[in-house]
This record gives C-alpha cells, sequence and structure tokens, in this order.
C-alpha cells in the first residue's frame, strides 16, 4: 500500500507498487519472479531519490539472495543497508533490518541470536511508534519461546500481536497470530477455545479466498496435533489442507500436503496407506519436474522403508535423495537462465500494472486534496483558539484591574471612616473625660476628692487603651494570640450577648507577623457577624499538625446569599492577609447553618 502523508512523486508510487508485487510472490515462494519486481522498485526507487524505498528494495533483494549465499555474507550486505537507515534516521528500515537479522539467526538455529535481535527490534518499534514492526517482533518472539516450550509466555507474546493488529486494522496479521494461539492453547491441552479460535482463521481465510492460508492453517494444526500425540486428529487436518488445495487447483503446494500427510501415517504404522499417498506425491512431482519436492519425495520414502525394516530400499530411496540434493545445489547457482525466461513471460502482466498504477496516483492526488483540507482547517482553529484565549486573558486583566480600583476606593473610603471614628472617639470620649476631670480639679470640693478624680483617670486611660487596640494589637507581642483571641471573645460576649467559644492548641509556635494577621482576619470576622448575621454563637478554633495549621470561624446567624460581597473591603482584606501568609481560604456562606471560614496556612 502506498505510505500515507508523504508527497511521493510517480517513481516513488511505482516503485511501491512494484515492492508489493515482489513481496506476494515472494510470500508464496516465488523468488525469481519477486527479484524482477524488487529490482524495478529499485530502479524507480533510484530515479525518485528516495533513500528509504531504495534501502527496502535491497533489503527484498538480500532476502532471496540469503537463500543461497551464506551467512555472513548476507550479513555484510545488510550492515550496510543499516549504516545508510540510520544515517537518514529511517526507522521503519531499521526494524526491517532487525526483523531480517533476527529471521536469518533463526534459520541457522541461532534462536538466542534471533532473539536479542527480536527484543532490540521491539524497544525500536515501541520508542519510535511503529505498530505493524511491534506486533510482528511479538510475533517473531512467540513462536522461538513456544518452540522452547515457554508456552505461557508465548502467549502473552501472541495477545499482544491480535490486540495491536486490531488497533491498526491488519486482519491478516491477526489471523496469524491467532493460528499461532491455537498451537498454543493445544499445547495446553484447551482444546474448546483453540478450535474457537481456529475457527476464525478459517472463517477470514476462506471469506478472503486466501486458499493458501486457509490450506497452512489446517496443515499447522495438523503438525500441532502429531506433536501433541494425537495422531489422528492430525490426519484429519492434513486431508482437510489437501483438499483445500485440490479444490483451487494448487498443484505445486499438493506435493508438500501428501508429503506431510505420508509422515502422519508412518507415524501411525499406516504403512499401505502412506505408500498410496507417497505414490500420489510421485506422479505430481513427474509433472511439475520439482527437484527439491523429489528430494523430500525420496526422503520421505526413505523413512517408510526403515520403519519396516527393509534395510535395502531404504538405502537405495537415501542415496537418491542424497543425489537429488546435489543436483538441486547446483540448480540455484544457474538462476540467471531461469531469470532472464522469466523476464518475457512477464511482460504479459504490464497492462494489469499500467491500470494499477493509474488508480494509484488517482489515489494519491485525492489523498493531497484532502491532506490540504485538514491543513487549512487546522490552521483556521489554532488561530480561532489564539484569539478566543486572547479575549479572555483580556477580560481577566479587566477584572482584576477593577477589582484592585474597587479595593483603592473602598480602602480610601474606609482609611475616612476610620479617621472620622477615631475623631469622634478623641473628641466624644477622651475630649469630654478630660473637660470633665479639668472642672474637678477647679473645683475645690471636688479636687479634695482624691478617690473620684483617680476613678476619672482611670477611666480616660482605658479609653486610650481601645482606641489604641483598634488601631494596632501590640499587646499580641505581650499577652500572645491565644489570650488576645480570648480577651475578643470575652469582649464580644459582654458586649453584644453573643455566645463565644474557642478552642486553640499550637498558637504559642506561630510567628508575630502571622498572628497579627489571623487576629485581623477574625476581628473582621466578628464584626461581620455582628453587623449582618444576627447570631447567637461563634466558635473560633486553631488546630494544627507539625507545621500545618487550620483556623475555622463558625456563627449560626441567618446568612442570606450576598450578604458577604465579594468586592467588600472586609472580604478584600480577609484575602489579602491569608495571601500574604501564603495561607488556603475558603468561605462558605449557608443559609440553614450560618457563616465557616476555613483558613489553612503552613509555618514551613
Amino acid at each position: 500500500m502506498l505510505e500515507a502523508g508523504k508527497d511521493y512523486n510517480q517513481h516513488a508510487i511505482l516503485s511501491e507498487l512494484n515492492i508489493y508485487y515482489g513481496n506476494h510472490f515472494f510470500y508464496t515462494i516465488n523468488y525469481l519472479r519477486a527479484q524482477y519486481y524488487y529490482e524495478l522498485a529499485l530502479k524507480e526507487a533510484q530515479l525518485a531519490k528516495s533513500s528509504h524505498l531504495s534501502v527496502l528494495a535491497r533489503l527484498r533483494l538480500t532476502y532471496i539472495e540469503s537463500e543461497t549465499e551464506p551467512l555472513e555474507q548476507i550479513e555484510k550486505k545488510i550492515r550496510l543497508l543499516e549504516k545508510e537507515a540510520k544515517a537518514n534516521n529511517d526507522f521503519e528500515n531499521q526494524a526491517e533490518i532487525l526483523n531480517m537479522y533476527g529471521v536469518l539467526n533463526n534459520d541457522a538455529g541461532k534462536s538466542d541470536a534471533a532473539a536479542r535481535y527480536y527484543v532490540e527490534g521491539l524497544n525500536l518499534a515501541k520508542t519510535k511508534n511503529l505498530p505493524y514492526y511491534e506486533a510482528t517482533f511479538h510475533n517473531n518472539l512467540g513462536l522461538i519461546k513456544y518452540v522452547l516450550d515457554e508456552i505461557d509466555n508465548a502467549l502473552l507474546d501472541f495477545s499482544e500481536v491480535i490486540k495491536i493488529s486490531k488497533k491498526i486494522n491488519n486482519k491478516r496479521l491477526q489471523s496469524h497470530a491467532k493460528l499461532n494461539m491455537c498451537l498454543i492453547l493445544l499445547a495446553k491441552e484447551n482444546y474448546k477455545e483453540a478450535h474457537e479460535l481456529f475457527a476464525e482463521v478459517i472463517e477470514y481465510a476462506s471469506a478472503n479466498h486466501h486458499p493458501l492460508e486457509l490450506a497452512s492453517a489446517y496443515s499447522n494444526l495438523g503438525a500441532a496435533y502429531v506433536q501433541n500425540k494425537n495422531p489422528k486428529l492430525g490426519l484429519q487436518y492434513a486431508d482437510s489442507s489437501i483438499h483445500v488445495l485440490e479444490k483451487y487447483g494448487l498443484k505445486n503446494e499438493m506435493v508438500e500436503a501428501y508429503l506431510g500427510k505420508s509422515q502422519i501415517e508412518i507415524e501411525l504404522n499406516k504403512f499401505k496407506d502412506a505408500e498410496k499417498t507417497l505414490d500420489i506425491a510421485h506422479q505430481l512431482i513427474v509433472k511439475s519436474k520439482n527437484k527439491e519436492q523429489e528430494s523430500q519425495y525420496y526422503l520421505a520414502v526413505y523413512e517408510l522403508y526403515n520403519r519396516q525394516k527393509n534395510y535395502k530400499k531404504a538405502l537405495e530411496n537415501y542415496l537418491l535423495y542424497t543425489t537429488t540434493a546435489k543436483e538441486l545445489e547446483s540448480k540455484l547457482n544457474s538462476k540467471a537462465l531461469e531469470e532472464l525466461q522469466l523476464k518475457y513471460s512477464v511482460q504479459a502482466k504490464e497492462i494489469e500494472l499500467e491500470k494499477e498504477k493509474t488508480k494509484s496516483l488517482m489515489l494519491e492526488k485525492s489523498n493531497q486534496e484532502e491532506r490540504f483540507i485538514k491543513w487549512i482547517t487546522i490552521g483556521a482553529s489554532l488561530i480561532l483558539l489564539i484569539l478566543v484565549s486572547m479575549l479572555l486573558y483580556n477580560r481577566y486583566i479587566r477584572s482584576i484591574r477593577e477589582q484592585q480600583a474597587a479595593f483603592s476606593r473602598e480602602l480610601i473610603k474606609n482609611s475616612e471612616a476610620e479617621r472620622s471614628r477615631l475623631a469622634k472617639d478623641l473628641h466624644d470620649d477622651i475630649g469630654q473625660s478630660l473637660s470633665i476631670l479639668k472642672s474637678k480639679f477647679t473645683n475645690k470640693n471636688q479636687f479634695e476628692n482624691t478617690e473620684i478624680i483617680s476613678k476619672e483617670i482611670e477611666r480616660v486611660i482605658d479609653q486610650t487603651r481601645e482606641i489604641s487596640r483598634n488601631l494596632y494589637p501590640s499587646y499580641l507581642e505581650k499577652i500572645g494570640l491565644e489570650r488576645a483571641i480570648a480577651g475578643l471573645t470575652e469582649s464580644v460576649q459582654t458586649n453584644y450577648q453573643i455566645e463565644c467559644s474557642y478552642d486553640i492548641t499550637g498558637a504559642d509556635r506561630i510567628p508575630m507577623a502571622t498572628a497579627t494577621h489571623i487576629y485581623r482576619i477574625l476581628q473582621e470576622c466578628v464584626n461581620n457577624t455582628i453587623k449582618h448575621s444576627k447570631a447567637t454563637a461563634l466558635k473560633i478554633s486553631i488546630e494544627h499538625n507539625k507545621n500545618e495549621y487550620v483556623l475555622n470561624y463558625l456563627d449560626n446567624g441567618n446568612w442570606k446569599k450576598g450578604n458577604i460581597k465579594e468586592s467588600g473591603i472586609g472580604l478584600l482584606s480577609i484575602k489579602e492577609r491569608a495571601k500574604i501568609i501564603g495561607g488556603n481560604l475558603s468561605i462558605d456562606e449557608n443559609d440553614i447553618k450560618g457563616f465557616k471560614l476555613t483558613l489553612k496556612f503552613d509555618l514551613s
């Protein structure tokens, strides 16, 4: 399939199409045709100047060369491709290379090395968000664990493959994983679940007209039953595989199926049935002239006669097997002639390819238009989001400025009111008291009465102290926060007939600056209670856990919503003082229970 999201030119599209066709022939074991298409893909990739497609095409060609060349030579070629992929940050081809390393080592019997490559590839796929390769590496690791009899670990890998393949909607990969899970479940003797899963694999292969996958599923399941000491059931699945191949006329694959069936019959000591099966296979081999299958046929006949203890015929067929194997090796070296003949036969496919190329070009054009519309939509959305954010920010700034202006106005207003009250107190209380005291000094009879004069002086002193206390509670430094609060509640209870209680712990550890703000907050709360609530009781509490303190103020007043104005100087001053000491303030104004203020602050 074409890669989405890349602005490929026509040569790149043709390169991907040829890789697609090459993959098809590669997986159907038609290596010569696969090589032809991979070489076409490489030429188109070079014309497109696409390093990614060039590396991918050369990797596919290296896969084919690995069938005949030594592992060391193949790995040398792969290392050069790996260097190029890393230089271009081509993570997909890096994953493809790690998978190839693993496959080659696994085929060479080096399962430990293969597992290391698969694990490295899995980490790369997860890091670079390559879900297809992540599923592929899980699948390959699961197969290694299955061979090593690590059944439970293999099951976890195959489960992960199914999960990922569902997410990326790769049904073929999902079908492979389910088939592998069937083998695991059979090994665990979980026959019911295995058959349910196997039915899904069969349904997918049948619905998508994949006869080879369907036959392979039957064949693999039969082999699994043989391995799990149930050759009779394995024989039934081998017959099912042959039935599918016969239906679609896949004679080349039928030979493999008949040879596999003969092995099961030999295992069951059904020697006559095995002879008949091998005869059918031989007739097909004679027509196809496939030397590789002929070699496998002689090996199967050798095993049959060896089990029957007919050692003479067993030796004859073993010699035929070795001779054919040598001829096959020689024939593989003359691949160039076959390749030339194949190029002529491929010409008939060119018209069909041109049609597919045209469709692909139209699809790419449509994708480009969709991408353009998508980016325009995203850009417009971002601009709208920025405008809305700016509007909300301006509103927030305007609100803050309005609150600050209101606070300043209220502060000036309250300062003037406080000055007026102070002037009134000085004039009406202290001024009048001093005038009375002066007249008593001038009155000779009263001047001689020192007790009356002493009481008057004491009253003036008390009035002066009260005014001073309201201006700044300096007595906090002398008596401490707890006694100051006690004095405040006693004054309220005496003058306003409001029942007051307090419960304070740890007040002696609170610094004086913080204590002053707490006292002022409580003074403001008390004033609100007296002026607005018609409360009959209030309670003050200070609790602490190490350096964490909680101040609670409660009254039972008849508060109505809106009695406490958010913009009022009283509440604003409470909030400012809470902010200064780094406290967390919450106020609960409830019609039924009254007013509650909670201030949490930390001395650390």
